[in-house]
């Protein structure tokens, strides 16, 4: 498992942050040192979010239960998110709510880079602001 949260930047960028689970546990076979594990979740990111990548950023966020809080982010196709209720896509705005958890449209963005977290284990991504990805996203559609 891993947290991920998200900043707008003062650019209107975006900082996505993925961070891994960590634990800790005695081993005895290290001669009774205290030994921590992570998930290496940077090559799994890697993998899911390359740069220069443009789609629609979409959120899904815990509201009920016990994760509460716990977000996911992902790159949609760059026509939008559809709705719970309808077929409609947006790029932009809630998308709906269903058994506990919100769904969400933060606008076409670009992956502008992928870098492993400087302190701790995970990723950070930056994608480009809103609008400097939409004269890219016109010319994949024509």
């Amino acid at each position: 498992m891993h947290w991920m949260k998200m900043r707008d930047r003062r650019d209107g960028s975006v900082r996505l942050e993925i961070i891994a689970d960590v634990y800790r546990e005695w081993s005895y076979a290290l001669g009774g040192h205290w030994v921590e594990h992570a998930d290496d979740v940077h090559d799994d990111t890697v993998s899911h979010w390359r740069v220069g990548d443009v789609g629609t950023l979409g959120s899904a966020e815990v509201v009920e239960g016990n994760d509460v809080g716990r977000v996911n982010y992902w790159l949609d196709d760059i026509s939008g998110i559809p709705g719970n209720m309808s077929s409609h896509r947006s790029t932009d705005g809630w998308r709906g709510t269903t058994c506990g958890i919100a769904v969400y449209a933060h606008g076409v963005r670009r992956v502008v880079s992928v870098e492993p977290r400087k302190r701790g284990h995970g990723s950070v991504i930056i994608l480009s602001a809103g609008p400097l990805a939409r004269p890219y996203v016109q010319e994949v559609r024509s």
